[in-house]
């Protein structure tokens, strides 16, 4: 047990040893009728919480899973969620949230690369890919067998698995620790002085490990967790209406998605808690977001360290944005390139220690993992600056950055475009805009290019990239623009030059000609707006030009709006290309009007 000073500087006791499990227990013992998750019109109060996570624990007692199992949970966003978690973390097995919304090839490389055996689900989920031969463990098997023996995993033991990206062309699994997650929920419980009369929505992918904080953290106080419903997602007025009905009282959010969500004059009737990172939050963000809540909390922190390292309490909007202090008993060192110590004003690379340091990744990969006076750290890769008021983020020491929160190595793009038959060589860059990485950049050398190729062949060349590397990577990882090259500028020692590529990718064709029919104009001023380009033709397809599952469920609802026809976001999965979903949204105005 630990007496930790929180960013907000007030004294709170962190018990690392505290499982999942028991602070469940601790709810249900003094407040078993309190609402503890609600999902649309599903609600379920501490004691019946309780009654589903042993129902679903005895489920996997029975297939004999305990400590050093991994249990995938491959779920639709629901109540169900909750309490599978904390049923297997009651059995003393790690988990995997496996988000239906990931590509079906990116699934499967984390699915291999985990050994998954056994999978929670439902019996009307789809297959899940790359686990053929996984036992599947359906939610509504159980038979009213005694309730289990609980056997929570200690401290030191892996709690979950995260997956995040890797230079080598697949996604990394990390294993993070049961300690580190009870250490994060209870010093972040403590910094935002959460009572049992808060409610914290839970709005972020369930392949977005900050999704864990808005599910587990109302369980170190007795609050409720209000679970956005996938059909809201992309519906900016449902979410604010459903933050005004159910009391929400704390939101995290990307900067992006605050964006989106915050827009217009819109006032919550309860003053808010809206804590934001994942990306650069610019000042003019931070002032609306202001006008929104009592306090901004600005957090910072790698999924290695779980979840969040950092966080800086804001209440004026003078203040400059920073990474902020250390959560609970988080280490900080900002060392230079021979890991010694810099001086005040100079600046040197992160490194962060601590409960929340992960056990290691999958592949047994340790070169991040530096060994230094006071424990083993985590070399961030992150460049800051010791300032007068705090630590600043100057910049990224290797070829990481984040897109609309998901982090990303821009040579996993590379290695994999690198492995495609059509590709000679390859070089991906970032887009930078305001302050922040808003995009990826392809440049291609292809096999055959003597001379160059027609503009048609390019385009059919590129096309079938696309469509490859949609299947394999996240959709916020998809390069926006592609441009081919007879080669690819070198460094003397035979490296990529990045710095001498063309300052932009630049369409491999000529600008597509302008949609014909009115139908497609409206539809592509939608997609203009949403993705925030100019140039797209009919055969662009949404996915691969920078949409991803947030942008399709806005657009599913704007186009909703913009056309009176029910639309959903399955809709914009099956009719990705501007010309099929034109189509589409014919289809569904003509039998509207039968």
């Amino acid at each position: 047990m630990d007496l930790s000073r929180t960013p907000a500087g007030a004294a709170t006791v962190i018990d690392d040893s505290l499982s999942l499990h028991a602070m469940l227990l601790r709810q249900v013992a003094a407040r078993p009728q309190a609402l503890a998750v609600q999902c649309g019109s599903e609600r379920l109060s501490y004691a019946a919480l309780h009654r589903q996570q042993q129902a679903l624990a005895a489920l996997l007692q029975r297939h004999r899973l305990g400590a050093g199992a991994v249990v995938g949970i491959y779920l639709e966003r629901g109540n169900a969620l909750l309490a599978a978690i904390l049923a297997v973390n009651s059995v003393g097995a790690a988990f995997l949230l496996l988000d239906p919304a990931t590509p079906t090839e990116r699934l499967a490389r984390m699915v291999e690369q985990s050994g998954l055996r056994y999978v929670l689900t439902q019996a009307a989920m789809p297959g899940l890919p790359g686990a053929p031969a996984a036992t599947r463990i359906h939610l509504d098997d159980g038979d009213g067998a005694a309730p289990p023996l609980p056997r929570p995993a200690s401290a030191q033991a892996p709690c979950y698995l995260m997956f995040t990206s890797g230079s080598s062309g697949l996604p990394k699994g990390v294993q993070l620790g049961c300690g580190g997650l009870s250490h994060l929920l209870q010093a972040m419980a403590g910094a935002l002085a959460l009572q049992a009369d808060d409610n914290v929505l839970v709005l972020s992918s369930l392949g977005f490990d900050i999704a864990l904080l808005e599910l587990l953290m109302p369980l170190v106080c007795g609050a409720c967790a209000t679970i956005v419903p996938q059909a809201a997602l992309g519906d900016s007025a449902a979410i604010r209406s459903l933050i005004d009905t159910a009391a929400v009282s704390v939101v995290q959010a990307t900067p992006s998605s605050f964006q989106w969500l915050a827009a217009g004059s819109w006032r919550p009737r309860r003053r808010l808690q809206l804590l934001c990172g994942g990306e650069v939050l610019p000042p003019g963000l931070l002032k609306h977001l202001l006008q929104l809540g009592e306090r901004v909390w600005h957090a910072y922190g790698p999924t290695e360290t779980t979840i969040w390292s950092l966080l800086q309490p804001i209440s004026d909007p003078a203040t400059p944005v920073l990474l902020g202090a250390p959560i609970g008993r988080t280490q900080l060192r900002v060392l230079d390139a021979a890991l010694r110590p810099v001086a005040p004003g100079d600046t040197g690379e992160l490194y962060l220690g601590g409960p929340g340091l992960a056990l290691g990744y999958l592949s047994g990969e340790r070169q991040r993992f530096v060994t230094l006076e006071g424990g083993v750290f985590y070399r961030t890769g992150d460049r800051v600056r010791r300032g007068s008021q705090g630590l600043e983020f100057v910049g990224r020491s290797d070829r990481q950055v984040k897109i609309r929160g998901h982090r990303l190595e821009l040579d996993e793009v590379e290695a994999l475009l690198r492995s495609h038959p059509l590709v000679a060589a390859a070089a991906v860059t970032a887009e930078w805009s305001a302050g922040h990485c808003s995009a990826t950049l392809a440049y291609l050398v292809l096999h055959g290019l003597d001379g160059g190729l027609p503009d048609a062949l390019t385009a059919l060349a590129i096309d079938e990239l696309k469509r490859w590397l949609g299947q394999r990577l996240p959709r916020a990882a998809l390069p926006r623009h592609y441009r081919v090259l007879a080669s690819l500028p070198l460094t003397a020692s035979g490296k990529t030059a990045y710095a001498a590529l063309p300052a932009a990718a630049a369409p491999c064709a000529a600008a597509p000609a302008p949609p014909p029919g009115a139908l497609e104009r409206r539809l592509l001023a939608l997609w203009q707006r949403l993705l925030k380009l100019e140039q797209l033709g009919l055969e662009d397809d949404f996915f691969a030009i920078g949409g991803d599952s947030l942008l399709a469920a806005m657009l599913a609802f704007e186009v909703q709006q913009a056309f009176g026809i029910e639309f959903s976001i399955a809709t914009v999965l099956e009719n990705s290309s501007l010309r099929g979903m034109a189509a589409a949204i014919a289809r569904a105005a003509g039998q509207r009007d039968e």
